[in-house]
C-alpha cells in the first residue's frame, strides 16, 4: 500500500489495487500470506494520503467453504537464531 501511495503521488501510477485475506481466510493459508487484520489498522493513514488523481483500493478475498478432507498447509516454523 505504501508503494501504491508513493507511486500515486509521483504521478507514475494512476491507481492500484491491494487483494489481500479476509481474517476467517487467514487460518488456512501459510504465515506469509498477509490478511486484511494485519494492516486495518493502516486504513486511516493510506486514506489522510492527498492524492490529487487516481484510486487505491483493498479487495479482501474470502472462501466460500472449507474441505475438512484436506490436510492443512504446515506452518513456518520460526528457528532460533545461534
Amino acid at each position: 500500500m505504501n508503494k501504491i501511495c508513493l507511486g500515486l503521488n509521483m504521478g507514475v501510477l494512476a491507481g492500484g489495487i491491494l487483494a489481500i485475506s479476509s481474517n476467517k481466510l487467514a487460518p488456512y493459508l501459510t504465515d506469509r500470506v498477509g490478511n486484511i487484520g494485519e494492516i486495518e489498522r493502516y486504513i486511516p493513514l493510506w486514506t489522510a494520503t492527498p492524492c490529487s488523481a487516481g484510486v487505491i483500493e483493498i479487495l479482501v478475498v474470502e472462501h466460500d467453504a472449507e474441505d475438512l478432507t484436506t490436510p492443512p498447509i504446515p506452518k513456518q516454523r520460526k528457528s532460533a537464531k545461534p
